[in-house]
This record gives structure tokens, C-alpha cells and sequence, in this order.
């Protein structure tokens, strides 16, 4: 479902150390039968960091049925170094446990308002 800048729901979530804004989610799968995941693109206003989250599909939990549960599979990047080709360990290295709750909560939020605000 694509959903145009203009439609694009403010999704704040709280984590253990601030707020995130989600911007956009998108799903993908790993070719025809591998695992899915969503990338979410947010942004950290009291940090002023814009960054990227991977965030896999739970494999434990294939139906979805606990979408805000911390499973370990989530990985975040700064956008900004990742546009420098910045991906060493320790250089843009972000826990993905800080934020892997607030992101499957935003996750689920995002397509809810998506499909409410369909005709």
C-alpha cells in the first residue's frame, strides 16, 4: 500500500531514552520465501538524528500476533552516515533494542492510519 508524502501519518512512539517521529514504513521480503521486514525511515528530535530501521519479521511469530513484543531483530543506522558509506561497527552502530518497541508500535500505527484513511 503506498502511502504519498501528503498522507503520511505523525507516528510519535516513545523509547527508553526519548521520542521518535516514524516518517515512512515499507515491507520487503528476502526473495520468494525468506523472511520479511519493514524498513522504517525516523527521526530522534532531541538528538537531531535521522535514522533507519530494519526491522525483521519475527520468525517465532509468523502471524504477527505480538507486533510490539522485542524479539532481537531490529537493527537502526544514522541515515546521514549511512549516505557517507559510513557502516563500521562503533562508527554507525545504534542499539536496535532501544528502539525495537517503539518501531513495531509505529510499525502497526502507520498502516492503521493508512488503511483508515482509504475511501
Amino acid at each position: 500500500m503506498a502511502v504519498t508524502e501528503r498522507e503520511r501519518p505523525r507516528i510519535e512512539e516513545a523509547t527508553p531514552h526519548g521520542t521518535i517521529v516514524i516518517e515512512a514504513v515499507a515491507h520487503h521480503r528476502n526473495g520468494v520465501g525468506g523472511n520479511g521486514f519493514f524498513v522504517v525511515t525516523f527521526a530522534e528530535p532531541r538528538d537531531e538524528r535521522r535514522m533507519l530501521g530494519v526491522v525483521f519479521d519475527n520468525p517465532e511469530d509468523p502471524d504477527g500476533e505480538r507486533p510490539a513484543a522485542f524479539t532481537g531483530y531490529c537493527a537502526v543506522f544514522n541515515r546521514v552516515l549511512l549516505a557517507q558509506d559510513v557502516i563500521a561497527f562503533a562508527e554507525n552502530s545504534w542499539r536496535g533494542d532501544y528502539y525495537e518497541e517503539a518501531l513495531r508500535r509505529g510499525i502497526v500505527r502507520w498502516y492503521k492510519a493508512a488503511v483508515e484513511d482509504e475511501p
